[in-house]
């Protein structure tokens, strides 16, 4: 089921829509712990660098925020686009590309905001007014629910909600990016773990053994 037909907004209604309410609640619940926040709503204003009201003004888009770059935004693009015309959603801009019925593939987004940090994604006004928390949850499986960890190798530059479990595990800030400061707490924990584990490298890089140790039975 394709993209529902685009409605533009015309005024400012001076309130969040209860459908866009909903959907930003399911977001929050499913994704906070993985890097997604909340950036906004409602907000009475023209469209960047043009004249017309934009979708905020009518409360009907709600901007889902995400780390630049970050794989777990790409994963959400993809479960609102399989789901677009169940949910009433027009168009989705999200990294320099606009979907919607027209595109429903994408294509080159042109407007002032490249949207690199957030999705935004648009209501029409029926779904705006009518959709509801029960079926969007009933809608959108979250791909997390199932999640393990242990399908791959970590090392410095891998990204994403494995990352995040690790750093958890570790008591570290879990920003879903394995920089520095993660590598120097697997050193530490493989250090701590060596003289149980001989075979264990400190390497800082979390393989099979690492998964192991840490209670993870790898799949890879």
């Amino acid at each position: 089921m394709g993209f529902p037909t685009w409605e533009p907004a015309t005024h400012c209604t001076g309130s969040a829509a209860p459908g866009a309410l909903a959907l930003m609640r399911w977001f929050v619940e499913n994704y906070h712990t993985k890097g997604g926040y909340n950036l906004g709503i409602y907000n009475c204003r023209s469209v960047r660098g043009a004249r017309t009201t934009s979708m905020h003004g009518e409360g009907r888009a709600c901007d889902l925020g995400f780390p630049v770059g970050d794989p777990d935004g790409d994963a959400l693009l993809k479960l609102l686009l399989k789901n677009a015309g169940k949910l009433g959603i027009q168009c989705i801009i999200y990294e320099r590309r606009i979907y919607s019925r027209k595109h429903p593939n994408g294509d080159h987004y042109t407007g002032l905001v490249p949207h690199t940090d957030h999705l935004h994604v648009e209501l029409t006004r029926e779904a705006a007014a009518h959709l509801t928390y029960a079926t969007i949850k009933k809608a959108l499986v979250s791909p997390y629910k199932s999640f393990k960890p242990g399908h791959r190798t970590l090392k410095v530059g891998a990204q994403g909600a494995d990352v995040r479990w690790l750093q958890n595990k570790l008591n570290l800030k879990a920003d879903g990016v394995f920089g520095p400061k993660t590598k120097v707490a697997v050193l530490r924990y493989e250090r701590n773990q060596h003289r149980a584990h001989p075979k264990l490298v400190v390497d800082g890089i979390v393989g099979k053994l690492t998964w192991s140790i840490l209670g993870v039975k790898t799949t890879y």
